[in-house]
């Protein structure tokens, strides 16, 4: 009975809430992967799993912001842990080239949509917001892992 209830209640949040509310989506002239989304200060690329999947590991910094941290994407992969707003505190944990790619995720996208634009605010070029987060990853058959650490 939890796992059916989780079930409706994660695709609940799927379907009414990973897309973000009041994001304009832009027509691309980038090779970066993704939905451009412009904000105010810029802009940063909403991802699918099977896009995140198709980047070179090499290729960006990943970090999570989720909190509580549950499941994540990979524990040997993930580059930075950080709550969303601690971010602009915290700019020095991310890379000093503006131009490096940047992919962030959470468990179901909702933190990492405000944590991009926060990035792009602080002058990044190249963020991506993994759409869906954790979950949809998961459901997409790509692989997981369970969080015991602390940010």
């Amino acid at each position: 009975m939890k796992h059916l209830l989780l079930a409706v209640v994660t695709m609940i949040i799927l379907f009414t809430g990973c897309s973000g509310g009041g994001d304009t989506p832009a027509t691309s002239s980038t090779a970066m992967p993704g939905t451009e989304v412009t904000t105010s200060n810029g802009s940063y690329w909403r991802i699918t799993p099977a896009q995140l999947a198709s980047l070179s590991r090499s290729a960006f910094f990943l970090v999570c912001v989720d909190d509580p941290i549950t499941m994540i994407i990979s524990a040997t992969t993930t580059d930075l842990f950080i709550k969303n707003d601690e971010i602009a505190q915290n700019l020095d944990k991310f890379p000093t080239d503006k131009d490096r790619q940047i992919v962030v995720y959470c468990i179901v996208g909702e933190k990492s949509r405000p944590a991009s634009e926060a990035l792009v605010a602080a002058g990044y070029n190249k963020v991506m917001h993994l759409e869906g987060g954790t979950l949809l990853w998961q459901q997409q058959g790509y692989p997981v892992a369970n969080y015991t650490g602390t940010p």
